[in-house]
Parts: structure tokens; C-alpha cells; sequence
């Protein structure tokens, strides 16, 4: 069920009051029966079967109180203030029986199972709560201010951390309205802008911040026993990942705009970067959510759209636009690297590069006896010893790549005729 209602309510002139409640509910079941006679998962299990429910909902309530004024012919602004409440909840459950005398009840009677292995079941939820306001300022159809704030708060955090603050301001300056543009007749649009914010990311799983408990089996006095005891490290100092980004662009349209022309100039700062992160394993786990250092990305980026035949029975449009990025890690908690599989987090370098041996293809028979130092064999993988210590081991991995690319663009033709398009 997926559903919003939402009113309108003209409380005065220029000032509007938006409510609006949205509804998302899943619920699916799977249920399955393997026969007697299926070999499944193991032998003579004498038949097999399971259900299995996930209930997943999220309910979001927002209020809008907007404002919006013309003062005289040459000044408007338009103002908002709001507040907006987020719920997500989730509850799955599986039970599963075996060993059935006959195929006659399947999964409809999981009772009649002479072998009930153990249920499972688990409950999550988690909340956002969040304030903000917005106010722009016209100044002649030419200049354009703009301010937004909000202040967003996340259940996944410490509890002295879930609340942050995110503001945003941005100006705009249409030039093509200034009156010296007259002149130049074949531009049809031209404007800079500028703008600086910062935005924040809580996209982790919930209970990040909690220690959480578990189920283990232990074999006491010769017989399983099963407990319960801590599967999660705790860290109250969990908080919000932030990145600020200052952009500074232009737009331009010629030809009465059937060419348009898009510049764009960006750096982003993301601080607190959430990752879950390795720790030793002496500690008992292998990983827990951390705020582990900056990133920064910074670019251009450009875009190019053109009406190339614009006939009432006929249209070709051309788009080609193109991105440069380059990404870089700035500062890591603690400064060590931080291995996750093949790739690698290290300060200086483009975060999740690829970590491993430099492959120099394979030894030759004129290499045989160089090769036996490595205590390797003609037609063996030949790896560079990076380190010169006569030897290829873990110590010879490098950086050999990255998977965040330099750039990336594209190049569409559009041509469309009556009701037919083709790209």
C-alpha cells in the first residue's frame, strides 16, 4: 500500500499552510514445501518446508508555511518554515520444519514435522526529525539571493549527536536582463550563480551507536547450549557525515536558445565519512561503524544541448555533456590504512583503490633461474617484488588502481517524427 493525503490551507494573503502524510506499507510472505522424495539441502530430510513473512512500513508527516510577498514591481520574496517526521520499522520472521509422513499438508501444518529446526526473527525501526526554512529574495527579475537551514536529527546517532545543523545560501545573476545585453542579440540566456552548503548523510544500518546482543550456541557438559551475549561494539560517538560543497556556474543560450550552454565549477568536503570499519580481531569482532576521516572531490563539469531541426513533422536534438572529478582522501582517524577486501582507504589516495600485486605476466624459461628465487616455475604468474627483499609476499601489495573514474560523459542524438523517436 503505498499512499498521501495532503491539504491546503490559505490562512491569509500570500500565506499557505501544506500538510501532507505518506504511507508506504510492504508485507510479503513466501511459503515453501520441498517433497519427501526432493534430496534438498541434505539427504532424507523426508520432506522440507517454510515460512517466511517481512513486514516492512515507513510513515512520513510534513507541514509547510510558506510566504510569499510582492512588495513593489522590483522586489519579492517568498518564505517557508517546516518541519517534517520520519518512522521506518521492520519485523521478518522464518520457522521450518522437516521430516513429514506425508506430502498431504506441505507448509500449511508445519506441526506435523517431526524436525523443527530453530526460528528466526528480528525487529528494527528508526526515526528522522527534522526542522527547516527557506527564504529568497528578488531583486528585478535579475538578481536572486536564496538561504536555507535545517536542523536534521537521526535516531542511528549517540544520543549527544543526533541532531546537526545544515545551511545553504545561494545568488544568482540573470546578465541577459541588464540593459547593455540588448546589444548583442544572438544570446538569448545568460546568468551565473554561486552557491555554498553543506548536506548530511545517515544512510548506516539502525543500533549502529548501540552495543547489540546476540544468540550463540556452546556445547556445556556435552549437550548445546544456547545463550546470549554482545554481537555488536557500541559507539556512542556515532554522528552525521557531512559534505560541503561550494559550485560556481554559468549558463548560456544563443540562437534564441537552440543552443545552451552549461558550466559548472564544484569542490565537495565530506568530514565524518561513515564507514564500518576493520578492528583487530583480539577485540572480539571484526568490524565496527566509525566517522573515519574527509574526502574531497572536486570538478567540472560541462553540457552542450542544441536544436539542430525543429520542422512541425521533424525534430533532431543533440546533447553532449562531460564530468571531471578528481577524488581524494584528506584525513583518516588515527592516519592508518583501512583494508576492506582488495581495496584500500589510505589518506592521499582516491578512496576504495585497488589494493594488491603489480602482475608482469609470466616468468619465461630464459627467466628459470630467477624465477626459482621466488620459488616459482616457467609458465608461473609473474608478480613484481615491489619491496626488492627477494621475495613476493603481503608487503609487495601496492595501489594499482582506483575505481572512481577520471571522467564521463555522454553523447545523444534525439530525432523524432510524428509519434515515432529514435535515439
Amino acid at each position: 500500500l503505498l499512499g498521501n493525503v495532503y491539504s491546503n490551507i490559505n490562512l491569509a494573503k500570500g500565506l499557505e499552510l501544506r500538510t501532507t502524510v505518506g504511507v508506504n506499507i510492504i508485507n510479503q510472505e513466501t511459503d515453501y514445501y520441498g517433497g519427501r522424495t526432493l534430496n534438498y539441502i541434505s539427504r532424507n530430510q523426508g520432506g522440507d518446508a517454510s515460512l517466511t513473512a517481512d513486514r516492512h512500513n515507513s510513515w512520513q508527516i510534513e507541514n509547510y508555511l510558506t510566504y510569499n510577498k510582492k512588495i513593489s514591481s522590483d522586489h519579492s520574496i517568498v518564505a517557508m518554515l517546516g518541519q517534517a517526521l520520519q518512522h521506518v520499522d521492520r519485523m521478518n520472521f522464518t520457522a521450518r520444519a522437516q521430516r513429514f509422513q506425508d506430502d498431504y499438508f506441505q507448509f500449511n501444518n508445519l506441526g506435523t514435522g517431526a524436525v523443527t529446526p530453530a526460528s528466526s526473527s528480528s525487529v528494527s525501526g528508526y526515526g528522522l526529525d527534522s526542522y527547516f526554512g527557506r527564504f529568497n529574495y528578488n531583486l528585478k527579475d535579475k538578481y536572486l539571493v536564496a538561504f536555507t537551514g535545517r536542523v536534521d536529527g537521526s535516531s542511528k546517532f549517540g544520543a549527544a549527536n543526533r541532531y546537526a545543523i545544515f545551511p545553504s545560501a545561494a545568488v544568482a545573476w540573470k546578465v541577459i536582463e541588464e540593459d547593455f545585453m540588448k546589444d548583442i542579440p544572438f544570446v538569448s540566456n545568460l546568468k551565473v550563480r554561486t552557491s555554498f552548503g553543506i548536506t548530511g548523510n545517515s544512510e548506516i544500518t539502525a543500533y549502529q551507536s548501540l552495543a547489540g546482543l546476540g544468540n550463540y550456541a556452546v556445547i556445556f557438559n556435552n549437550a548445546r547450549q544456547v545463550g546470549i551475549g554482545i554481537n555488536r561494539l557500541a559507539n556512542p560517538d556515532l554522528r552525521w557525515e557531512k559534505t560541503e560543497q561550494i559550485d560556481a556556474g554559468l549558463e548560456l543560450g544563443l540562437l534564441n536558445n537552440k543552443i545552451n550552454i552549461e558550466v559548472d565549477l564544484y569542490r565537495k568536503l565530506t568530514t565524518d565519512m561513515l564507514l564500518s570499519a576493520p578492528v583487530p580481531s583480539s577485540s572480539g569482532f571484526t568490524t565496527v561503524s566509525q566517522n573515519v576521516g574527509s574526502m574531497e572531490n572536486r570538478g567540472v563539469e560541462f553540457a552542450i544541448n542544441s536544436v539542430n531541426i525543429a520542422r512541425p513533422n521533424f525534430t533532431w536534438n543533440t546533447s553532449f555533456n562531460i564530468s571531471f572529478n578528481q577524488n581524494k582522501v584528506i584525513a583518516l582517524t588515527g592516519g592508518a590504512d583501512i583494508f576492506l577486501g582488495r581495496t584500500v582507504v589510505r589518506q592521499g589516495e582516491p578512496v576504495g583503490s585497488f589494493f594488491g600485486f603489480v602482475h608482469q605476466g609470466t616468468w619465461s624459461t630464459a627467466e628459470e633461474s630467477m624465477a626459482a628465487k621466488y620459488l616459482k616455475k616457467p609458465g608461473d604468474i609473474k608478480y613484481q617484488d615491489t619491496n626488492n627483499d627477494g621475495k613476493v609476499n603481503d608487503n609487495d601489495r601496492v595501489i594499482i588502481g582506483k575505481g572512481i573514474p577520471d571522467s564521463f560523459g555522454s553523447f545523444i542524438n534525439t530525432f523524432s517524427s510524428n509519434n515515432f523517436e529514435l535515439m
